[in-house]
C-alpha cells in the first residue's frame, strides 16, 4: 500500500492505482490530460479533477475525477468515477465566477456524496442543483443526472484497474426544468428515453453542458 492509501486508510481502491489507471482509460478514449485540479483538503476520499482539452479525439472539454473509488459504495455498483463534458469555449480560468466553476464543484460533490450523505451514486440518479431551487449560475439547469458512460458506445465499458476492481465511469448531465419534470415522472430509464424518442429529441445534446441549449422536449 502506497503512502497516500496509508494516509487515508484502505476502504476501496488504492489512490495510487486510481491516479494511474483511471487517467489512462480516459486518455485512450479522449486524448491527453493537460491539467489536474488537485484537492488541497480531503476527508475519507481525495478527489482530484483531471482536464482534457479539445483535440483530434474529442471536440469538447472533458473533466473526470479520481478518488471516488477510494471508498466502496453500497449496492450493485461498488466503485465509480464521475465525468462531465463542457463546450470547447468554457472558461476554466476565472474560478472566482461560480458560473465557470460549478461543473468542477459538482463533480467533486457527486464523487463524495456516498461519504458525506451515505447514499450511492448509480446511473439515472438525479439531484436538484440546489436546495432552494436556484439553477446553476448562468444557466436554467435546475438538476443534474448521472448516466452510465456506456450510453456513448461499447468502447466505454467499465474501467478494470490493475488491482482487480471494476469501476463504472458515470457521466454527469444537466437538466432543464421540463426535462427534470419528465425524469421525475419516469423514474425508470427506459420510460425516460422512450418519451424523449417519441418526441424526436436529439438526446446527444444532453451529454455536453451547453448553457445556451434549448429543451429537448420543445
Amino acid at each position: 500500500m502506497g503512502f497516500l492509501s496509508r494516509l487515508f486508510g484502505k476502504k476501496g481502491v488504492e489512490l495510487e492505482v486510481l491516479m494511474e489507471d483511471v487517467p489512462a482509460y480516459f486518455e485512450e478514449r479522449f486524448g491527453p490530460v493537460d491539467y489536474v485540479f488537485h484537492e488541497l483538503v480531503s476527508d475519507e476520499v481525495h478527489i482530484d479533477v483531471h482536464r482534457i482539452m479539445p483535440n483530434e479525439k474529442c471536440d469538447h472539454i472533458v473533466l473526470f475525477t479520481t478518488g471516488m473509488s477510494m471508498k466502496k459504495m453500497k449496492g450493485e455498483i461498488p466503485f465509480g468515477e464521475m465525468v462531465i463534458f463542457l463546450n470547447a469555449d468554457w472558461n476554466l480560468e476565472n474560478f472566482d465566477l461560480e458560473e465557470n466553476y460549478w461543473p468542477i464543484r459538482n463533480l467533486k460533490m457527486w464523487a463524495r456524496v456516498h461519504v458525506t450523505d451515505g447514499f450511492s451514486v448509480r446511473p439515472f440518479l438525479s439531484m436538484p442543483f440546489s436546495a432552494d431551487g436556484s439553477p446553476a449560475p448562468g444557466t436554467r439547469f435546475d438538476a443534474l443526472m448521472s448516466l452510465d458512460l456506456g450510453v456513448l458506445g461499447q468502447e466505454f465499458e467499465p474501467i478494470r484497474v490493475s488491482s482487480g476492481e471494476e469501476i463504472l465511469p458515470m457521466l454527469l448531465v444537466p437538466l432543464l426544468p421540463d426535462e427534470t419534470e419528465l425524469k421525475i415522472h419516469h423514474p425508470d430509464a427506459h420510460g425516460f428515453w422512450a418519451e424523449l424518442g417519441n418526441r424526436g429529441a436529439r438526446v446527444e445534446e444532453l451529454f455536453v453542458v451547453d448553457p445556451g441549449r434549448g429543451s429537448l422536449l420543445m
